[in-house]
């Protein structure tokens, strides 16, 4: 039974265990192990692939977009934690990746909004003579030139008569 494994038994069961490898990609690294009396080989890796949560990759390269850094930046930090970094192609693959879904987001946020204010517009009988809703709404933006092959717009829309979401 697995409860009554006790350190001993384990040290005693890693001592027959071999690295033979050990296989990168990004922050996933699995090292292959060969038990030296059968011969047996497994990979074991840090993460699970079939996990439903972010991999290590995702949640780096999120963590350092969110701050407003880059690949060089998430390879600062790592080189600082004494941590291998991702290369900058892994890098760029999920920032393409995480980008897209931002905008998806982002998008959907917006349709919402839309779809929230016509009502309330409507509620309140702001409308023109043909029943089309008035909505007030100012948008200010900026543009970010430190992306990797992705121009960021930022938009904030002020909403008349609710409090403001920033999107």
């Amino acid at each position: 039974m697995l409860s009554r494994v006790t350190f001993t038994h384990l040290k005693n069961l890693l001592q027959f265990l071999e690295g033979e490898s050990e296989k990168r990609n990004g922050l996933n690294i699995g090292n292959k192990m060969k038990c030296r009396m059968c011969s047996y080989s497994k990979v074991f890796r840090i993460e699970n692939p079939q996990s439903p949560t972010m991999n290590a990759n995702t949640a780096a390269v999120t963590g350092i977009m969110r701050i407003g850094g880059g690949f060089s930046n998430m390879e600062e930090f790592f080189s600082a934690l004494n941590i291998p970094s991702t290369s900058k192609k892994t890098f760029i693959k999920e920032h393409e990746k995480l980008s897209d879904a931002w905008e998806v987001t982002a998008l959907k946020e917006i349709e919402s909004a839309v779809s929230e204010e016509r009502s309330l517009a409507i509620q309140r009988g702001d409308v023109d003579s043909e029943g089309i809703p008035l909505l007030k709404v100012v948008v200010d933006g900026s543009w970010d030139k430190r992306s990797y092959k992705t121009n960021y717009a930022l938009y904030v829309i002020s909403r008349h008569n609710l409090i403001d979401k920033f999107i």
